[in-house]
């Protein structure tokens, strides 16, 4: 494969954003463009769970300062989440780690003194037992919230982190396309070049497919072979809404709970909180799926109904495309986590592929910083 100088990202979406970030953020000097093509039909909510991993990459790696996001995007701060499902009322998946510590007086680790009462993961750990009582951190001998990395993660509005990542991508200088694409054409190193409903032509030294489950260059024009894990996971549609907050106390952790043929979630973000059922359409049929959403949080609003597959482009990476997010493999309920593992893995944290020309000094990535009128 010959050197990269110039990449076309397709896909206007979170995966396609953090993808031309990253890209510009540890090659300054590659050529990067984005067409923000609209993601149709995916699978994006109101509102999504992020883990550490992606504070990490965003604040540290990228060199967003906290307080500049938190102002442009406002987020809830989440300890993890709390499942209702099982033998005990609930198990808490937690950022921080509680079962697997050992206190020093103690002969066995703490999950060895865990019983088997309903709600005996209640007090298990600090942040079960922050929790359970509706609060994300703990308060010093000042009064004020400590902030320790690693133990926290956001929900975060889409909306509003759409409009910070398109605001970093123009300030890192990633030339932003508007369009739709039409057609993609291709050659023996994967696609040649691409065409928008305008009729524009674009070309590039490689592709990243940021199109979602649409997967419209990796999957769609380059035909690449998918592996489904249907067998394993059943579920294949969601119905989704939301509703304002009111005065409802943010909760400092998303919510799963066991349904029939699926499960039903519950995000809040500051203004409003998001809720959805993922099911069987073999085992569901969508008005049995709608109307236990909704006894379950009976102020839903109006909803969408979301139709996906679960499984996995088997080479992510094919000539001269490279899949990203969705666009190469969807599993949910991880699919929340999807902005924490795909463009920092991809392009953040592992080193540079040969291919892609640079000079040596260009290794890391540059601190970014941002024009004040994002924070308007």
């Amino acid at each position: 494969m010959k050197k990269i100088n110039e990449v076309l990202v397709v896909g206007g979406g979170v995966a396609g954003l953090l993808a031309a970030i990253n890209l510009k953020a540890k090659l300054p000097a590659l050529s990067v463009r984005l067409v923000a093509h609209p993601l149709e039909n995916d699978f994006a909510l109101d509102a999504m769970a992020v883990t550490p991993a992606f504070l990490d990459h965003i604040h540290h790696e990228l060199g967003l300062n906290p307080l500049t996001f938190i102002r442009a995007v406002g987020p809830a701060f989440t300890l993890g989440t709390r499942y209702q499902w099982g033998p005990r009322d609930f198990f808490d998946y937690t950022y921080e780690f509680q079962i697997d510590t050992k206190y020093a007086r103690l002969r066995r680790e703490t999950g060895f003194y865990v019983g088997a009462g309903a709600r005996a993961f209640e007090m298990v750990g600090p942040a079960s037992a922050l929790m359970s009582h509706g609060r994300a951190f703990y308060r010093g001998v000042d009064g004020r919230p400590e902030l320790s990395e690693g133990r926290f993660g956001y929900h975060l509005p889409q909306k509003a982190l759409l409009n910070l990542l398109m605001e970093m991508a123009k300030h890192a200088r990633v030339q932003v396309i508007k369009g739709k694409l039409a057609e993609a054409r291709k050659n023996d190193e994967g696609i040649s070049e691409i065409q928008l409903e305008s009729g524009q032509v674009l070309k590039a030294d490689l592709y990243v497919d940021a199109t979602g489950l649409q997967s419209l260059l990796l999957g769609k024009a380059l035909e690449s072979k998918y592996e489904s894990f249907a067998p394993g996971l059943a579920c294949d549609r969601a119905v989704v809404g939301s509703f304002p907050r009111g005065q409802e106390t943010v909760a400092p952790n998303a919510f799963v709970s066991a349904a029939e043929a699926g499960w039903i979630w519950r995000i809040d973000t500051l203004p409003t909180i998001t809720c959805g059922h993922a099911y069987s359409s073999a085992h569901c049929d969508d008005q049995k799926a709608e109307a236990a959403l909704r006894a379950k949080y009976p102020n839903c609003g109006a909803t969408r109904l979301l139709n996906f597959r679960q499984g996995r482009y088997e080479q992510a990476w094919s000539g001269n495309v490279v899949g990203i997010g969705s666009a190469a493999a969807f599993i949910e309920p991880l699919a929340a986590a999807g902005p924490a593992v795909h463009p920092g893995a991809v392009f953040g944290k592992v080193d540079v592929p040969p291919v892609l020309a640079r000079p040596p000094a260009r290794a890391r990535i540059t601190p970014m910083k941002l024009h004040p009128r994002v924070l308007l």
